[in-house]
């Protein structure tokens, strides 16, 4: 696979995603190329939501489905709420430092 920023890696994900969109990887994969690229960052959080549909305990997607609505600043509520799922399933004090932060400039 050629580096995931590039436009024909992205292309590759697109297809992968075409071909099975039930698969969570080929959701995930997508998100995590696009996140790259700040004018994709709402494609991104579609595909990691996507991906969250058909795995709803995916604690990387929902990490970085955090990550990619914390860029888009009229997100932050929604920011917090998956980045304490991931807290819920794996308790981390820099995240929840990160989480308690959000909070008190939203």
């Amino acid at each position: 696979m050629r580096s995931s920023r590039s436009p024909a890696a992205i292309a590759e994900y697109r297809e992968a995603v075409r071909i099975a969109p039930k698969a969570a990887n080929s959701r995930y994969n997508l998100g995590n190329a696009l996140s790259q690229i700040p004018a994709s960052l709402p494609e991104a959080a579609a595909e990691y939501q996507a991906a969250l549909r058909i795995e709803p305990n995916n604690m990387n997607a929902h990490y970085r489905l955090g990550g990619v609505l914390a860029q888009i600043t009229s997100r932050k509520t929604e920011t917090i709420a998956e980045l304490e799922i991931v807290l819920r399933a794996h308790p981390n004090p820099g995240l929840q430092r990160a989480v308690d932060q959000l909070r008190t400039h939203q």
